[in-house]
């Protein structure tokens, strides 16, 4: 299996996609004007504490109040006089205005805040460093007996005073001197972290790094047979990342220098849209449907046009082991979280359905985030939980329709943003010097006008254009469309 990473680096959005054979698995999204909280360290206010949630919630500057449950903290952590005391309990009888350090684990998502910990921790590239625990772990894809037991003791020796590790799967490649260094890194960081919580809450005390960094800390070089990026700043400085702290993937790094997107070179571009329709046809010709609510994401397999086994069992049974495939898939491409339904096609064979559920196991086990498959229904009905760290994709991309009343979705006027942006660039050299209009939907049209202009014209400016935004209700709310003015002319193609 050939697996590349595919960046989009070039404009304000930056795309992160990753690819099996050519096929898109996972797709990370960052813009320059939406902040991630995730990973991030705030010393903390606690406002409240409700005793019967058995949580606090904690003013870390944001908009929402974060959510502490007290099973999350394994100290005490009192920020008094400037100086820091932790102190050794199993329960914490958190107050009201009292300080805390924290970590975001959790995206606000829908009217909840982000939710926090006191388990506070530093992923290196080898290693994660435990500040608030002693425990010494090994990523269960480290199968080697003798391995996990080298790295075990490699951990135990070199880890700081009453803190712990967690070793990574890189680490499994890496020489011990260089997961010595790294731990030596990530000490001096929390050093740096405690210094600077001296100062009055509530305050950032650490920021996760940027998309594209996170992706390069967090990709195992055995995994990785290439990695593409499309701009030249961005590639430097990834480069630059790599040879300091993973210089086993810098080899890998390659810059991409085609006249189209790269997005589009790759087949990416067509791979997205496809992730945002309701209806994903099978190879066999049956399909499956995926309808996402707030309450639980619900998946139908159907057989469809699929007719050429005349056998209904194991008609039923194929179309069930494709549909599985394709549904592991689409649960890590559009980041599908909580509660899941699979309504699978009804099958008479008990070996049947334990096959179909083993192959998901199998499948879920590259998913990055955690989950838990719950018992088979009499009905032929599977339910599973995965982890919800960030909106998923049709919640990053989309946005409730202005005109079903909540009914349905269309893509985020940030997300069409985007692909004029994308367009503009893939037709640098035909646009240099004209003048130009960007006709859009009237809800898109305002927000380019009121809230991005200035991004707007700046994109303009770097490549020697002059733009008009033009809204236009004959413009469907997922489209723009693009004029060359003197002469007159069309030039997306309606």
């Amino acid at each position: 299996m050939e697996r590349i990473v595919v960046i989009d680096a070039a404009g304000s959005e930056k795309r992160v996609a990753i690819l099996d054979d050519g096929s898109l698995i996972e797709l990370y999204i960052d813009r320059d004007d939406e902040e991630r909280l995730v990973g991030n360290i705030y010393k903390g206010k606690v406002i409240n504490v409700v005793h019967g949630l058995k949580a606090a919630f904690v003013n870390i500057g944001k908009e929402k109040n974060g959510f502490l449950p007290l099973s999350e903290i394994p100290y005490q952590q009192l920020v008094e006089d400037a100086e820091i005391e932790i102190e050794s309990t199993r329960e914490l009888a958190v107050k009201e205005n009292q300080d805390i350090i924290i970590q975001v684990t959790k995206e606000s998502y829908s009217v909840k805040g982000p939710r926090l910990t006191s388990y506070v921790s530093l992923p290196g590239r080898y290693v994660v460093l435990l500040v608030n625990s002693k425990h010494i772990g090994v990523s269960r894809k480290i199968r080697d007996r003798n391995r996990r037991q080298r790295l075990r003791e490699v951990a135990r020796k070199v880890r700081p005073p009453r803190m712990g590790l967690i070793v990574r799967t890189s680490a499994a490649l890496a020489k011990p001197e260089e997961m010595e260094k790294e731990i030596k890194l990530l000490y001096e960081e929390w050093q740096e972290i405690k210094a600077k919580a001296r100062g009055e809450g509530p305050l950032l005390l650490y920021q996760e790094p940027d998309l594209i960094i996170r992706m390069m800390r967090d990709l195992h070089p055995k995994d990785i047979s290439a990695i593409y990026i499309d701009d030249e700043s961005a590639y430097q400085r990834i480069g630059s990342y790599l040879k300091e702290r993973a210089r086993e993937l810098y080899p890998k790094l390659k810059l991409y220098s085609g006249k189209r997107p790269i997005f589009e070179h790759f087949g990416i571009e067509a791979e997205i849209t496809k992730a945002l329709e309701r209806k994903i046809w099978l190879k066999s010709g049956g399909y499956i449907t995926i309808d996402e609510t707030e309450a639980l994401t619900a998946i139908d397999v159907n057989t469809g046009r699929f007719a050429q086994e005349k056998n209904p069992e194991t008609l039923a049974y194929q179309t069930n082991l494709e549909a599985i495939k394709e549904i592991a898939r689409q649960l890590r491409l559009r980041d599908i979280g909580g509660l899941v339904i699979i309504d699978l096609i009804d099958m008479s064979k008990r070996g049947h359905y334990l096959k179909i559920i083993s192959e998901l196991k199998k499948l879920l086990k590259r998913d990055r985030a955690h989950y838990k498959i719950g018992k088979l229904t009499n009905f032929g009905v599977l339910e599973l939980t995965r982890e919800r760290t960030r909106l998923n994709l049709s919640e990053t991309l989309g946005e409730t329709c202005p005109h079903c009343r909540g009914i349905g979705r269309v893509l985020s006027k940030r997300s069409i943003l985007g692909a004029i942006e994308r367009w503009l660039r893939g037709n640098r050299e035909r646009l240099e010097g004209k003048t130009i209009e960007i006709r859009t939907s009237p809800r898109v049209a305002d927000y380019i006008i009121t809230s991005a202009f200035k991004k707007m014209r700046a994109v303009g400016e770097g490549m020697k254009v002059n733009i008009y935004i033009t809204p236009d209700k004959g413009v469907g709310e997922n489209e723009f469309r693009i004029f060359q003015l003197n002469p007159y002319r069309e030039l997306t193609g309606g």
